[in-house]
């Protein structure tokens, strides 16, 4: 039986960053393939661990109208799948990656957004933040900074009696990490 579909995923191994890129591009995102995809956010190449943050992964983050999410989907996820993508992405030791990784971290706020697309944006941090171990995790505080980073207009969205400042510090962190070349 041939299951051409999954023939990219055979190349996602190769050792020519060309080849696993053009895989990259072509694989089909499942539950199957997801796997060997996440394998490549600690690729040796820049490139590719670029391209899997700001093209493969950002393009199936987002959910369209009454569809079901897809493999890719922050909400489809498993916890340990979304630490993941956090850490090394925002870990990396190249800006381009961290930029998209962070860009990426910023679309989830939107792809578990409850409300309207502009309904209130503390429900949507909130549902954001839910998708998180928030007791044993160690990467949510660097994704909430990087959402912050990377989507100002969600922290002026933000209103709170007395808890913006907790949020203002957050903001105040990461405008320090930021000016270190963390994001």
């Amino acid at each position: 039986m041939r299951l051409p579909h999954l023939y990219p995923l055979a190349f996602l191994n190769k050792p020519l960053s060309d080849v696993r890129l053009a895989a990259l591009l072509n694989i089909p995102i499942t539950a199957q393939t997801l796997i060997a995809v996440l394998t490549r956010t600690r690729d040796v190449d820049m490139t590719v661990r670029r391209l899997v943050y700001g093209s493969v992964l950002l393009a199936h983050a987002d959910l369209p109208d009454d569809a079901m999410p897809g493999a890719a989907h922050p909400r489809a996820l498993t916890i340990a799948q979304r630490e993941k993508i956090v850490r090394n992405g925002l870990g990396d030791r190249e800006p381009a990656v961290r930029a998209a990784a962070g860009k990426l971290i910023g679309a989830w706020v939107d792809a578990v957004s409850v409300g309207t697309k502009k309904g209130p944006v503390l429900e949507d941090v909130l549902a954001f933040l839910g998708t998180f171990d928030l007791r044993e995790s160690a990467v949510v505080e660097d994704a909430l900074l990087s959402v912050f980073v990377t989507r100002v207009d969600v922290f002026d969205a933000l209103e709170f009696d007395g808890a913006r400042l907790l949020f203002g510090f957050f903001y105040c962190i990461a405008s320090e990490h930021r000016a270190d070349g963390f994001m």
